[in-house]
């Protein structure tokens, strides 16, 4: 009886460790439960589309995740590449214009030199309004964020005058 005994008392501890140790696993969490980590945030547009903006056709895909900025945006004329841009950096101005900037990778024109900051700035509305910035514009910034500060309070507030904001012609998506 004494082995009996034992067994019963083994069965009744391993017992009571499992019945203890299910207080502890975590709640709506695990295989087929709920998640308990925060799914990653997915990028976001900023602005997508294919438009023509001050005369020159544009097309440009820029997407945030977070305060990350990634995307490209290509400027032509006459079926040729005028300058393309590896966008990396954007900032929204208090009227609701949309800056959007990065290095020059492409140049065959005078508007722009490879590596030179360049960005495009959008103002929502119907239809869209659209201008360029270049390097010159904020010649003594050092990065690209600091690039987009020297240029939200310049010209580029106006529907009037030369470098202002132009209705764009084509269709382009604006995030937020």
């Amino acid at each position: 009886m004494n082995g009996f005994v034992k067994l019963i008392a083994g069965a009744a501890a391993v017992l009571l460790v499992a019945v203890v140790g299910y207080q502890f696993l975590p709640r709506g969490g695990g295989i087929g439960g709920e998640p308990t980590l925060e799914p990653s945030p997915s990028p976001s547009v900023l602005a997508r589309g294919t438009f023509t903006a001050k005369g020159a056709p544009v097309e440009i895909d820029a997407t945030r995740e977070g305060d990350s900025v990634s995307g490209t945006m290509t400027v032509g004329d006459n079926g040729d590449t005028v300058f393309a841009v590896d966008l990396n950096c954007a900032q929204a101005a208090e009227d609701g214009r949309i800056l959007i900037a990065g290095d020059a990778t492409e140049s065959n024109g005078d508007w722009v030199k490879k590596g030179d900051f360049t960005a495009i700035i959008l103002k929502p509305g119907s239809p869209v309004h659209a201008v360029y910035a270049f390097g010159s514009d904020a010649s003594s910034a050092t990065t690209c964020s600091s690039f987009l500060e020297g240029i939200i309070d310049q010209r580029f507030t106006t529907v009037i005058g030369d470098g202002a904001l132009e209705p764009i012609q084509g269709t382009v998506e604006l995030g937020p």
